[in-house]
């Protein structure tokens, strides 16, 4: 209600769901962080109890912050044989927007942002939704992927925060700071500390048991 308020019904409600998408993905992205980016006590922690389980979750956080990059850039609608399909993108405020300056601010951050997302739509498109058979099997000739680092997903990140904030700003003197958002109890960190807590456990029992093991006489032949 309150950013149909400030923007109209149609602007308001779509940078509403955009809103929601956007927080949504930073979320994600701060717990592939918390998990893979901090302290490498962590690391080292993950590697001692569970690395094939990590490992995975690694690889699957990874994967879903591809896709929801890309989702958000999509085209505004696409095709699906002779049925044209209406998508929730950030590519769809130029079609609500009204031709002016800010229809024009915006384009342009968008027009940077996709050159940004480009590696994340290579990952969806060839690796994660589809599985391209020459990259597959490594054809000759075949198209290696997009190198895809921690970098480029925040550049991403950071060109989807410039779009959804620079809207904000010419309709209030404000921002929204995505990137600090407060994960919910029972998130990432929580697991960590129960983890570390087991992991701890563990290396006491073992310890004691050991303790409790009297060393050989060497005086009995």
């Amino acid at each position: 209600a309150a950013h149909v308020s400030l923007m109209g019904a149609n602007l308001g409600t779509l940078y509403h769901e955009l809103w929601r998408e956007v927080t949504w993905l930073h979320l994600k992205w701060n717990r592939f962080l918390t998990f893979f980016a901090k302290e490498e006590e962590r690391i080292d922690l993950m590697n001692s109890t569970a690395p094939v389980f990590f490992s995975e979750v690694q690889r699957l956080i990874a994967e879903d912050v591809f896709i929801h990059i890309a989702r958000l850039t999509d085209p505004p609608r696409t095709r699906v044989g002779k049925i044209e399909k209406e998508n929730l993108t950030l590519m769809r405020l130029l079609d609500v927007l009204s031709k002016g300056e800010l229809h024009s601010t915006i384009k342009g951050k968008l027009d940077e942002l996709l050159m940004n997302c480009q590696f994340a739509r290579d990952w969806r498109n060839r690796w994660i939704a589809h599985r391209d058979l020459a990259l597959s099997t490594k054809m000759p000739g075949y198209v290696p992927l997009e190198d895809a680092s921690r970098e480029k997903v925040e550049r991403a990140l950071h060109g989807i925060r410039d779009v959804m904030n620079g809207l904000l700003r010419h309709f209030k003197e404000s921002v929204v700071a995505y990137e600090y958002g407060i994960p919910a109890l029972g998130d990432a960190e929580a697991l960590l500390g129960y983890v570390k807590r087991g992991h701890q456990a563990e290396q006491d029992h073992l310890n004691a048991l050991r303790a409790s093991v009297s060393p050989p006489d060497e005086d009995v032949p």
